[in-house]
């Protein structure tokens, strides 16, 4: 069976102040992950009928597995 799992992302230290600073600003909390998958690689017209389907449901989807 094909599970997917994300995790936390180890970010150095460099990473850890952009992702502040992009805190910061936005005036939000943000959470950085990692895929422990591998992800998929999408043609232009795959990525954007993936991001209508986010649209129009409201979430945000990861493709992955076999190429």
């Amino acid at each position: 069976m094909n599970t997917f799992q994300m995790g936390n992302a180890k970010l150095d230290e460099a990473q850890l102040a952009k992702l502040r600073a992009l805190e910061a600003d936005l005036g939000k909390w943000a959470v950085a992950l990692e895929s422990r998958a591998r992800l998929a690689e999408l043609s232009e017209s795959q990525l954007k009928r993936l991001q209508a389907v986010e649209n129009d449901l409201r979430v945000v989807l990861i493709a992955y597995g076999p190429t």
